[in-house]
């Protein structure tokens, strides 16, 4: 709790037992962008190309991604015509059809355990539409019901709306597991993709998976231009795969990697291990049941994956909770933020030596601007208890205009 304060409030000495589940789940920012992309026609994209993108909660989320990779500069027209640039600049709709070039250095959209990889078609839908030369990769180990593949291939030429624009996106299923997928090799295409532009996202990528995608990219990552990832199912991570064993050892030894050591405890697996036990008290504690989602009579996606990760609560042979239980230790150190809280910062302390694996490891200073790397929560978390995104990309530097 200390180590969660310290990062994320500049806190190094609070008293514990004081912090509220509140000031946890308020301590990284709430940035959903979900509602402009909703205004723009995202529903009516979905529902034009027969697209099921898993209920309103999905669409939401899908909605507030986009928003991010809009607001990170990814879906920016690019039009021969500098004036029809200008119109677009000044227009009151910012969504509205211009002529537009398919030309130029091609996007490459890179969608990692993509499962049906309705995120991924839905980016490669809306940069394809804004007129950029757009090519999408699933990587997953495992086909999936209602996949993008569908949508892609039962799209006709004047299903294509303003929002979402299937017909010229090149796309292309890996059926890889991410720990195995060798993204050179996949990149390596004669050429075409050496001015590219490398997009890397991933909704809700259980556990380890994130962790593996991460280290996926570190062979390709000098080509890489932005990261967004929608991290979940914190409790089933293990210490032989996360990325950011360094960064909390940094943390939670209170000391830098290169100092002696000074006879504090050690950060390792088994302190790890509890972190991630801890984390699962977020989403199993959530109020209610889940809910249908109104297609097909089947429940959400979001309801079934996480129903799957319970409170590992361990008890003795007398039955009793053990001491390391979640329950037991905010009953002992008699902490106000109940186990939701403490499972909460367990799964931001998490996440936050994934973003700094990130910065360190993916986007290293190489000359090529300016890097954005950011730990937030892209909607309330009323729409999905997993609302964290690691988000970082490179910031052009500013150009004075003559």
């Amino acid at each position: 709790m200390r180590a969660h304060q310290s990062i994320f409030k500049g806190d190094k000495t609070c008293d514990v037992s004081t912090i509220t589940s509140q000031d946890i789940h308020s301590a990284i920012d709430v940035q959903d962008l979900s509602q402009p992309e909703m205004d723009a026609g995202i529903r009516e994209g979905f529902l034009s190309h027969h697209i099921k993108s898993g209920g309103n909660q999905h669409t939401i989320q899908i909605a507030s991604l986009i928003g991010h990779l809009r607001q990170m500069g990814y879906f920016e027209r690019r039009n021969k015509n500098k004036g029809a640039a200008k119109k677009f600049k000044s227009a009151a709709n910012p969504f509205e059809s211009l002529p537009l070039s398919t030309n130029g250095p091609p996007l490459v959209i890179m969608e990692m355990g993509a499962g049906r990889g309705m995120f991924g078609l839905t980016a490669a839908g809306v940069a394809s539409a804004s007129g950029i030369n757009t090519h999408f990769f699933m990587v997953d180990r495992a086909g999936s019901r209602s996949k993008a593949e569908k949508a892609f291939r039962s799209n006709k030429k004047n299903t294509d709306t303003s929002y979402l624009k299937l017909n010229d996106v090149n796309w292309c299923r890996l059926c890889c597991d991410v720990s195995h997928v060798n993204l050179p090799v996949v990149l390596d295409d004669d050429g075409k993709y050496k001015e590219a532009k490398i997009l890397c996202i991933a909704k809700h990528l259980c556990g380890a998976g994130t962790d593996i995608a991460l280290k996926s990219l570190i062979p390709i990552r000098h080509k890489i231009d932005a990261c967004l990832i929608a991290t979940c199912c914190h409790g089933i991570c293990n210490w032989e795969h996360y990325v950011g064993r360094d960064i909390l050892r940094e943390v939670m030894e209170g000391r830098n990697r290169n100092d002696e050591d000074s006879g504090i405890p050690s950060f390792g697996p088994l302190e790890f291990d509890l972190l991630r036990r801890w984390s699962g008290a977020t989403v199993a504690t959530r109020k209610g049941k889940p809910k249908n989602n109104g297609e097909n009579g089947s429940f959400s996606d979001d309801e079934m994956e996480h129903s799957r990760v319970p409170v590992d609560e361990e008890k003795d042979c007398a039955g009793k909770l053990s001491q390391t239980s979640i329950s037991s230790v905010v009953s002992e150190l008699g902490l106000s933020c109940t186990i939701q809280g403490l499972g909460r910062a367990c799964q931001r302390l998490i996440d936050y030596g994934r973003s700094q694996y990130i910065h360190r490891n993916i986007f290293q200073t190489d000359g090529k601007g300016m890097v954005v790397n950011n730990l937030s929560q892209y909607v309330h978390p009323e729409v999905t208890p997993q609302n964290a995104i690691l988000w970082a990309y490179r910031k052009e530097p500013a150009t004075i205009e003559s």
